[in-house]
């Protein structure tokens, strides 16, 4: 099973999308669809009998954490 979520482009750079998914991928795989100008879609299915929701919380929390990291640096 797996859990589809929506990427909001303005929260979460593409930059940060793809160094989650590396650092994630012991964990889960991550399916990206082609994004729109504002959204990616990703697919998260989690590894083996890991428990999937506390997979994909941590694994959206990592991604935030990368992306306003990058943000407090830009500015």
């Amino acid at each position: 099973m797996s859990v589809t979520v929506i990427l909001a482009a303005a929260i979460y750079p593409q930059e940060c999308i793809e160094k989650t998914i590396a650092a994630y991928a012991d964990f889960c795989s991550v399916k990206l669809f082609p994004p729109t100008q504002h959204s990616c879609l990703a697919e998260i299915t989690a590894a083996g009998s890991s428990d999937e929701n506390q997979v994909v919380n941590e694994f959206l929390n990592y991604l935030l954490d990368l992306s306003v990291e990058k943000q407090l640096t830009i500015q």
